[in-house]
């Protein structure tokens, strides 16, 4: 009896746990591929390679803002502030300009990145560090640290990133 259940069990226990394996093998894989595409964002950024940054975007991609730009520490609880959105492609083209034209170096590293990654979507909490010296004279470098998210979404074999907002606030609760 023991051995005609083994003979029964162990070949539909391998037929069900070898399609988790290669399904877990897959989902390891894809959540390296999404870093990969987080960090080369954040690279192109940092080499001022405008190409390279839209090149993770996907065109019809949405930038979001919950809270105003840059006011590090300065948003209140309860304060008021009307979600903006804007096209991913278009906000960091500008952004880009901008943040080229006015500094001499900038650079963004990632000091932390945690992605779920579900049937061709993933989601990536990233933890950023941003360097930058302005073009003006006697500028100091500037270092500031906060969060993004980045909403992804795999299109045949390429994920490219369709939402990215960031919270840049310390707001006490």
């Amino acid at each position: 009896m023991n051995k005609l259940v083994l003979t029964l069990i162990v070949p539909v226990l391998v037929s069900c746990l070898l399609p988790m394996q290669v399904l877990a093998d897959d989902h390891g894989q894809a959540t390296k591929q999404v870093k990969m595409v987080i960090e080369k964002m954040n690279q192109a950024l940092t080499e001022r390679d405008v190409d390279a940054l839209i090149s993770t975007f996907s065109p019809d991609g949405v930038a979001i803002d919950l809270f105003p730009a840059h006011q590090y520490g300065k948003m209140k609880k309860g304060s008021e502030f009307k979600i903006k959105t804007e096209n991913l492609t278009e906000r960091w083209s500008r952004v880009a300009r901008v943040l080229f034209a006015s500094t001499k170096m900038f650079k963004r590293t990632i000091t932390g990145i945690n992605v779920q990654v579900d049937n061709g979507m993933a989601v990536a909490w990233v933890d950023v560090k941003s360097e930058s010296l302005s073009v003006k004279e006697g500028a100091k470098n500037k270092v500031a640290q906060f969060k993004e998210i980045c909403v992804l979404r795999l299109y045949g074999n390429e994920w490219k990133i369709v939402t990215l907002t960031n919270n840049r606030h310390n707001i006490k609760l």
